[in-house]
């Protein structure tokens, strides 16, 4: 059985701003806040922008590689001597570069500890095969691959992992009480009192489906002109910096933000949520949009079909389709019972997806693992 002396290393590349450095944030507190011992190990230098501050455990069990992303060996070594040092008995790991190092630290040590890897997306279209062909091989020193959607689930299968080895837990969030002076947030961010805010969080990437919502929004503000679009997520790349561009002739009716620190205020302060996605897992932004009572609307992918329930707590819109985008937007502004509806059947869906759910999923499947060594 899993107790609370039991030691723990959550691992991930870093803790810029994202989904799944989001989800780590809330598994490390939740365990420290609950008594555990649990330490954390980032594998990639952090932005300015990041989660740090908000970490409740001590210094003291925080380990971050410096040297550089492309140093593999003195990488592996630096990990094999945290774990031997520390003794931990399960390693969650998240990212395929964290995923890719951590395995690798831990092939030849005598007594491994448990071994969780994180799969968090639906990688069909940028996966490449040689990390593909990682993952297959590094599957023998793994003794779980958590997958957060029935989708990642079926690309995982799609691409020959061993079904034996996947578990199904989903993401977890841990609720915020979120307070924002809605007035003052808007005046900050340069938009009139009386706007409409349709706010969509992640980074400006081509699977987030951004130029979708641009689209969009272009037809939108062609029949009215007192509604703000708002982005919050990096914005780092080519194609961030194209669709930056294009916003420019939209008199500031779309804002990219870049990474923000105040999103949840942000969000709370908006009127509806959008998720224009290509392809995801389960998006920690979505289930907090969710639990604020925002009216929703994302593309219909598979991942969302098991979330959202179409015209109860959101609504879909044909993926790539920006008119059916348009479309969906305007209804629910003129759809003001619509609206108050949808809010509340979007809260009630979040409470599933609680932190503490997340958790116990992960340390129940420890000790069916455990279970499974000792016999």
């Amino acid at each position: 059985m899993f107790c609370k002396k039991n030691k723990i290393l959550i691992a991930i590349n870093n803790l810029n701003f994202g989904g799944a450095e989001k989800l780590v944030l809330d598994q490390i507190n939740f365990l420290f806040d609950n008594g555990y011992d649990v330490s954390l190990l980032t594998t990639i230098g952090d932005k300015q922008s990041n989660f740090f501050d908000k970490l409740r455990i001590p210094e003291s069990k925080i380990y971050k590689i410096k040297r550089g992303k492309y140093r593999l060996l003195s990488s592996v070594l630096f990990i094999r001597k945290i774990i031997l040092n520390e003794k931990f008995n399960l390693i969650v790991s998240h990212l395929f570069h964290t995923n890719t190092l951590t395995r690798l630290a831990i092939i030849f040590l005598i007594k491994r500890p448990i071994f969780f890897a994180y799969e968090h997306n639906d990688y069909s279209a940028d996966k490449k095969r040689r990390h593909l062909l990682v993952d297959k091989v590094l599957l023998l020193f793994t003794d779980r691959v958590i997958v957060v959607s029935e989708s990642v689930r079926n690309y995982l299968l799609k691409n020959k992992i061993n079904e034996k080895k996947i578990i199904l837990i989903e993401n977890g969030v841990y609720f915020p009480d979120v307070k924002v002076d809605i007035k003052s947030k808007k005046s900050e961010l340069g938009i009139p009192d009386d706007a409409i805010v349709i706010v969509s969080v992640g980074n400006v990437t081509k699977q987030k489906g951004h130029d979708i919502l641009l689209m969009a929004a272009e037809k939108i503000l062609q029949q009215s002109g007192n509604i703000y679009f708002i982005v919050c997520g990096s914005c780092d790349g080519v194609y961030a910096k194209n669709l930056i561009k294009k916003s420019d002739s939209m008199g500031g009716h779309f804002k990219f933000l870049g990474s923000r620190v105040d999103v949840l205020e942000i969000v709370k302060m908006s009127d509806m949520y959008v998720m224009p996605s290509r392809w995801e897992g389960l998006s920690i932004a979505l289930l907090e949009a969710l639990y604020l009572r925002k009216n929703i609307i994302v593309s219909e992918i598979e991942s969302m079909q098991r979330v959202i329930i179409n015209g109860n707590n959101g609504l879909f819109f044909q993926p790539e389709n920006s008119d059916d985008l348009a479309d969906k937007i305007l209804y629910l502004i003129s759809n003001e019972e619509k609206i108050k509806s949808m809010g509340n059947c979007a809260y009630l869906t979040s409470r599933k997806y609680s932190i503490e759910n997340n958790i116990r999923g992960i340390l129940d499947n420890y000790n069916l693992v455990l279970k499974d060594k000792n016999n």
